[in-house]
């Protein structure tokens, strides 16, 4: 069986250790120097080292050769605190650790992921941390420092791993690419760090899954990895720009269909806005950004991208565009023949034929209406046709019609305010009752289960926009 290459290229000594510089070193001098300390509590990220360190340093306090394959020394011991992690294991182990070392110097326990321990288990594994044997030494490591009791901390020497930086994953991807024979290109391998996060044995078992195809390019890896290629990214952000809701939407769409990740594009959007930005930051750039932060968090990620960038457009543009002007113009140079059927403008009416045109309408809507799904693609289809604005907030909303009122739940009250301006809801009212073939009332409510998701705030408050700027280093604040 082929090994993997993570296994293969693990580090075999400290100073083959790539990205940790501030730890590695601080270890070494201490095994130069025979200072060697009977605790050491490794916490960072997954993937960037701790545990290939924690081996290392095991072997190296010890004089032994490493061979990531050779487990079987009896002076190191590993236990998994996720599995291992009642007070009878640690018990154990305090009964075992008074046996002196068979080989080396030291008997070294290394416990990984120790946060999952007991409350109980803690407190045994304290009781030995704070008298151990000369010769033990415990390295524990954790990627989720907080949950370790400061106790424990306080006991032993504490290392932080650092997510490693991408230009780190990318030359040591090369290296490793060039030792195996694999063709690959900057391109591909910026994709691949970028998506492993600081990972090294991610970014690995990536270049691993991916040596297998014939040709590696960045269409290949996108693909693989479910990423957004940089041309849809581009184009989605240029639709932003120039407020083109028609062509955002069907990006989207396309985006959706071929199986990319709204987290994924979320990232990609704010690399891209990172990278073409003038060093200059408006407020609703940053409102944005930190909407497309909160994407992973959302409960429907898709849909949630969906609305926050439709909303972008929609509060940056004017509803009455010009095929609404010249709608509105159009019908008012022409007779009114038929008033259920025809704009109104209604501070031209008097009170008596307002009451006149309530009249009609409810004569016209005695009869009971239904609305199928079928029926409001078409109401949806003919918006789309003239009042773009006007498709891109219905399309989000769910529907249902009852004694001849339709209601439309948006996500957004700002989307609420504008339908149920007179004009729009004008608009809305005539291509619904000619599609439904009766004359029905127009009803906006808020979608409450999906509006408190979503903060609909357009100014953000001093802390986001501090979150946002260290994003966008070196970014200047534009005031609106």
């Amino acid at each position: 069986m082929r090994e993997a290459l993570y296994r293969k290229h693990r580090p075999k000594r400290l100073d083959d250790v790539v990205g940790q510089p501030h730890i590695t070193k601080t270890l070494q001098n201490a095994i130069d120097s025979n200072r060697i300390s009977h605790g050491y509590l490794f916490a960072g990220p997954r993937g960037v080292g701790k545990t290939s360190v924690a081996r290392i340093l095991a072997h190296q306090i010890n004089d032994f050769t490493y061979d990531s394959n050779n487990s079987n020394i009896l002076d190191i011991v590993e236990i998994d605190a996720a599995s291992n992690r009642r007070i009878d294991e640690i018990r154990e182990l305090r009964d075992k650790i008074h046996t002196a070392p068979v080989s080396g110097k030291y008997k070294v326990y290394i416990i990984d992921e120790v946060h999952m321990l007991t409350k109980e288990a803690f407190n045994a594994l304290l009781k030995t941390l704070e008298e151990p044997p000369e010769h033990v030494v415990f390295i524990l490591a954790t990627t989720e420092i907080h949950k370790v009791p400061e106790t424990i901390i306080s006991r032993t020497q504490h290392f932080t791993f650092r997510s490693v930086e991408s230009e780190s994953v990318i030359a040591h991807l090369d290296t490793i690419a060039n030792q195996e024979g694999i063709s690959i290109d900057r391109a591909s391998l910026e994709l691949i760090a970028n998506y492993g996060q600081g990972s090294f044995r991610d970014s690995i078992g990536l270049l691993d899954q991916l040596s297998s195809l014939t040709e590696i390019n960045e269409d290949s890896v996108n693909t693989l990895l479910g990423l957004p290629p940089h041309r849809l990214v581009r184009d989605i952000s240029e639709a932003l720009h120039n407020n083109k809701l028609t062509d955002l939407i069907s990006l989207l769409d396309q985006s959706r269909f071929s199986g990319i990740s709204a987290n994924h594009l979320s990232s990609a959007l704010i690399d891209y806005m990172k990278k073409e930005l003038d060093n200059s930051l408006s407020e609703e750039t940053i409102a944005l950004a930190l909407k497309l932060l909160n994407t992973s968090s959302s409960t429907d990620p898709d849909r949630y991208l969906e609305l926050i960038l439709i909303d972008y457009i929609v509060n940056r543009t004017v509803v009455n565009t010009p095929a609404q002007k010249s709608y509105t113009d159009a019908n008012e140079s022409k007779p009114n023949k038929d008033t259920s059927n025809t704009d109104i403008d209604t501070k031209s009416l008097s009170k008596s034929k307002i009451s006149s045109k309530q009249n009609v309408v409810s004569q016209e809507t005695d009869e009971p209406v239904s609305l199928d799904e079928e029926s409001w693609n078409k109401i949806l289809s003919e918006l789309k046709k003239q009042y773009n604005t006007l498709y891109g907030i219905a399309r989000m909303g769910r529907t249902e019609i009852n004694n001849n009122t339709l209601t439309i739940y948006v996500r957004f009250p700002f989307h609420q305010k504008r339908l149920k301006e007179d004009k729009n809801a004008k608009i809305i009212h005539k291509v619904a009752s000619q599609i439904i073939g009766s004359s029905v009332k127009i009803n906006i409510e808020i979608d409450d289960g999906v509006s408190k998701q979503i903060d609909h705030s357009d100014t953000p408050d001093k802390s986001d926009i501090s979150n946002v700027t260290k994003i966008f280093e070196g970014a200047e604040l534009l005031e609106s």
